[in-house]
Order: structure tokens, then C-alpha cells, then sequence
């Protein structure tokens, strides 16, 4: 789904200004809802990764940022209970690349899913996948290769037909700086 809200109807900042403690997501949920700003871009997406990453350079394993796919820029909450003594590096900035994997399954794998019934989360096998990233390109290891290797063996399994796209993306805004 995509959400493209007016921003003479945006809702962020009715929502969020005056209130430093809000942390719930009626700013984007309830505009969500409404077929008038909100569209479908993708059918059948069964799931859809994002990891959060600094360069190779400064990372060469690829999960320092996140080795469990959380990324917040913001604290915890407002106000802190005490100043930290430093400042977290991912505190007001954005990840430098973020990696996307979305695996999507065809029309027809998609209607036999839907005719199974029951929990489809259960029937794909993607509860406890994509908790830890791990390992990103050895499918042996614990972590990403593997969790990914373990949902295509399940859609083989299943007799689905499906497709693993794969991009990492430069956030051209993030100005990425660990002082």
C-alpha cells in the first residue's frame, strides 16, 4: 500500500505537536484507511524485509545497524528519564543504505493460499524468520540467508510460484556520522 496524504489533511502534526510522549501510529493508520489517500502498489507480497546498513566499508558483516532489523532514530521517550552519556550514533539520522528483499507470489499461488484458510503466517513458516539478521549470504548460518532460504523452501514445498527481489538503496539524505 502507499500512503499519499495532502498536506493540507496531514494528520502528523495534529497528532504528534504538543504531545512529546505520543508514540502510537493514528497519524498514518486512520489516513491509511481512506481509500482517497491510500493505493494498493503491490498484490501478493508475502513479505517484505528492510535492513537498515552502513556501508561495506565502515561494515563488512552488513547487521551492525541493526542486527535485528530495528532501526529508530528517535529516543525512546520524551523527555529521557536521564541524559545519556553519549548520544546513540543512530539517534536523528537516517541509515546510509537500507537493503529491501520482497518476496512476492503469484495469482494463482496466491488463491490457493487463500483457499487453505486458517493462519497463512503459520502456513508460510515466517513465524521467528527475520528476527536476527545473521549471516547475510551463507544459507548454513543463522540469519538472513538462511531465514530466506528456509521461506523459498517452504514456497517450493507448497508448490507456489514465486520471486525474490532483492536492492540495496543509498538514502541520499542521510549524512551518516558516528561523533
Amino acid at each position: 500500500m502507499a500512503l499519499s496524504e495532502p498536506s493540507e489533511n496531514l494528520t502528523l502534526y495534529t497528532k504528534t505537536s504538543g504531545t512529546p510522549g505520543y508514540n502510537t501510529a493514528e497519524w498514518f493508520s486512520t489516513p491509511l484507511g481512506s481509500s482517497t489517500y491510500s493505493h494498493v502498489l503491490a498484490e501478493n507480497v508475502i513479505a517484505l524485509v528492510l535492513l537498515p546498513k552502513l556501508s561495506a566499508k565502515e561494515d563488512t558483516a552488513g547487521t551492525t545497524l541493526a542486527p535485528n532489523y530495528s532501526y529508530d532514530s528517535a529516543p525512546i521517550s520524551w523527555p529521557p528519564p536521564a541524559p545519556p552519556a553519549t548520544q546513540p550514533a543512530t539517534q536523528n539520522q537516517l541509515p546510509p543504505l537500507i537493503q529491501l528483499t520482497m518476496v512476492a507470489i503469484d495469482e494463482a499461488s496466491a488463491a490457493r493460499l487463500e483457499a487453505m484458510g486458517g493462519d497463512q503466517v503459520a502456513k508460510l513458516n515466517l513465524a521467528g524468520l527475520f528476527q536476527n539478521a545473521g549471516d547475510l549470504t551463507d544459507a548454513s548460518k543463522p540469519g538472513y540467508a538462511k531465514d530466506l532460504k528456509t521461506l523459498t523452501d517452504t514456497l517450493v514445498a507448497m508448490n507456489f510460484t514465486y520471486r525474490v527481489f532483492t536492492s540495496e538503496i543509498s538514502i541520499r539524505g542521510a549524512k551518516w556520522s558516528k561523533n
